[in-house]
């Protein structure tokens, strides 16, 4: 019997199947083969052995077999188990096996993101409604209470309001201040800069012609039409 408890492979680019051998861990209460996109596993009776196992993560582990429902929950002490985007295929299972098996009674943390799940997969997701999983739109669990995303904490709540408002005076100061240098910049520039001065006058004097030119024809011009 080995004593190993612990073994974690994530990550270490093994590739095809996954060695039944593994079974022969009894002990073993953690095991992650996650991140070997290249594992592939085509049987998991061998986890029916591991009787004190509590946590699986087989995250990117591509999954083959079609009895993997059946299969991966055999471990009875089984708490948390992650099955990211693991290609999963749809599950044969029935419903007098969901009433009957009990050995995922005590999963309390389960992770399948990145699957295309079957209504199988959500009659056996259904199943689980008595156990301990939490989050929406399932209660909360009073022990995620100090893990809340920032956006629902109260206290995180404020202090994004606070960010908010630092933004905005920083955002305003800077607009203020760029209208501010700039006017003053411009007042400067005709003081000290006869030429310049002389221009600008000079464009101002031609705009305001147009403007009034332009006022006196279009006033003509309601007055040929209201003849």
């Amino acid at each position: 019997m080995c004593p190993l408890e612990y073994l974690n492979l994530e990550y270490t680019d093994f590739v095809g199947d996954i060695p039944h051998n593994l079974g022969n861990l009894t002990n073993l209460q953690i095991l992650d083969l996650s991140l070997n996109s290249g594992l592939v596993a085509k049987n998991l009776e061998w986890l029916s052995r591991l009787a004190f196992l509590r946590g699986l993560n087989l995250d990117l582990v591509h999954i083959e077999t079609e009895n993997w429902l059946q299969q991966i929950i055999k471990p009875p002490s089984l708490e948390k188990l992650n099955l990211r985007a693991c290609v999963l295929p749809d599950p044969i299972i029935s419903t007098a096996h969901l009433s009957s098996n009990v050995s995922y009674r005590l999963l309390s943390s389960l992770n399948l993101d990145g699957n295309e799940l079957s209504s199988s997969t959500f009659q056996w997701l259904f199943n689980l409604r008595n156990n301990e999983l939490c989050g929406p739109p399932l209660a909360e669990c009073p022990k995620d209470r100090d893990t809340q995303s920032p956006f629902t904490h109260p206290d995180r709540i404020n202090n994004l309001d606070e960010d908010d408002k630092i933004l905005s005076f920083g955002v305003y100061a800077s607009v203020a201040s760029g209208y501010i240098l700039g006017f003053w910049g411009l007042i400067f520039t005709l003081i000290l800069e006869q030429s310049f001065r002389d221009a600008y006058f000079q464009l101002l004097t031609k705009v305001a012609d147009w403007i009034f030119v332009s006022a006196i024809l279009s006033l003509r011009r309601l007055k040929m039409l209201s003849r």
